[in-house]
């Protein structure tokens, strides 16, 4: 038997009122940044545009074959990268009214909430900007777009998966990039994740110091760290592939204006409710090209 309104008539409110949960958790997200450990990170910055250093060329030694000789000066190549922010803020506002209902304060949620947006959006800049045109010279007014050189093909080593990072370790070493000494890192979607696997090289224990698969993390090859991130947004083009940054921590930068900040505050305009306020300042550049490879795989 259903009921109508009427019935509920001689019913008190408060038996018939809807209770909300008393906890609150995040729905299923990246909350955790996966690429700010693997670049270098500057803070505290100012200014419009912010140069991270003078960057210096090789320096080549001559050969002396007489006495007496004239002392050669050598020149050095000089150029600047620079940083540009991006400011981003949003606000939450939790009315009273709402708060009364729910019998919980989301405040602590919510803060949670924009933190995790904090850290996807440092992915999202250093990944956009890896592929980008960054500013460079002087005075910041010309670009320098991805090397196009540095970019292994999905149909190179045959499509090969462990083949095509063998090729872009050997590209960072054809730019004169010390791999022993360099932390390098490649970025990961599932896709290519799983490559990996049906390759053989997360089963063979020959590739490995301990059993793999057993662990969340991915265990290094050849001396990249692998790192998960889903690509599937931001990396496929019209051509339908996934083109996947292996890089120098070194070689990456990320620029920090403004750190997450947070503020509380009561809006008297809006029947006091509480407003929780977010915002931050960020920006990311190729440190060097010669450190920035990447890979392409069929998405």
């Amino acid at each position: 038997m259903s009921l109508t309104p009427s019935d509920y008539a001689g019913i008190e409110n408060h038996q018939i009122t809807l209770k909300f949960a008393n906890a609150l958790q995040l729905l299923a997200q990246q909350t955790a940044s996966k690429l700010e450990s693997c670049v270098t990170v500057k803070s505290g910055l100012k200014g419009v545009t912010v140069s991270p250093a003078d960057q210096l060329g090789t320096f080549s030694t001559h050969t002396r074959s007489t006495r007496y000789e004239e002392t050669p000066a050598v020149n050095v190549s000089r150029t600047r990268r620079w940083y540009e922010p991006t400011m981003k803020n949003g606000a939450y506002i939790i009315d009273t009214f709402d708060s009364i209902k729910m019998d919980l304060n989301p405040q602590e949620g919510i803060v949670k909430s924009m933190l995790a947006a904090y850290h996807r959006d440092i992915d999202a800049t250093i990944i956009a900007a890896y592929f980008g045109s960054n500013k460079t010279g002087k005075a910041a007014a010309s670009t320098t777009a991805f090397t196009a050189g540095n970019i292994i093909a999905k149909t190179e080593a045959s499509g090969d998966v462990l083949g095509k990072i063998d090729l872009a370790i050997a590209k960072l070493q054809s730019n004169n990039v010390d791999v022993e000494q360099e932390e390098i890192f490649m970025v990961v979607p599932p896709s290519v994740e799983a490559e990996l696997k049906n390759a053989g090289f997360y089963v063979s224990s020959e590739y490995q110091d301990g059993k793999v698969l057993t662990g969340k993390k991915l265990s290094p090859y050849a001396g990249v760290n692998f790192v998960r991130y889903n690509l599937a947004a931001s990396t496929v083009d019209s051509a339908s592939v996934y083109r996947c940054p292996i890089f120098c921590k070194s070689g990456v930068g990320l620029g920090k204006w403004e750190d997450f900040i947070v503020s509380v505050d009561k809006r008297a305009d809006l029947s006091n409710a509480t407003q929780i306020y977010m915002e931050y300042a960020i920006g990311a550049t190729r440190l060097e090209e010669a450190k920035c490879a990447a890979i392409d795989f069929a998405a």
